[in-house]
């Protein structure tokens, strides 16, 4: 009816410079808003690894079984911990900690507050348990990672440490 097309419109009244341009407008879009929800994504799946610890120390779960663990030493390790109890509260904490930094929105500390753990239950999966493939193993490798991928979002946060 008006000879001019929506797009022509937006040209027309400056909002975008040509066809093209509005294309790669709705790209960025696009990919911004998928970035955000990969981020938060990933962020639950960080919150639900985080509070699994936690359950298990409060005996939510139940205890670990021989046949979790490739190896016996694996095995003889994580009893040793458990036993011990100080060592199990300790990571529950700082991973309930985290969890509540999660929700506070602290997503620099968390990275930072949870890689020493991070790095033990890796180690420990290569050394003990029979290497990164295994089946008890990936979710060490996804905390892995997922540390990995915060502590990049937020690397220029620690530039005032260095």
């Amino acid at each position: 009816m008006w000879g001019i097309s929506y797009i022509g419109f937006l040209v027309h009244i400056g909002i975008v410079a040509n066809e093209r341009s509005l294309h790669i407008k709705i790209i960025k879009c696009y990919t911004v808003c998928m970035k955000k929800v990969i981020h938060i994504i990933l962020k639950v799946v960080l919150a639900v690894i985080l509070i699994m610890p936690v359950l298990g120390t409060v005996g939510i779960f139940p205890p670990p079984t021989p046949d979790l663990y490739n190896t016996t030493q694996a095995y003889d390790f994580i009893m040793a911990l458990t036993n011990a109890k100080y060592v199990m509260w300790i990571m529950s904490g700082v991973f309930a900690l985290s969890f509540i930094l999660m929700l506070a929105k602290k997503m620099a500390l968390v990275a930072l507050l949870i890689l020493p753990i991070t790095i033990n239950i890796v180690a420990f999966h290569l050394f003990l348990d029979g290497g990164l493939f295994t089946a008890g193993a990936m979710m060490g490798n996804l905390l892995l990672l997922l540390n990995i991928y915060f502590l990049w979002q937020n690397r220029d946060r620690y530039k005032a440490l260095v």
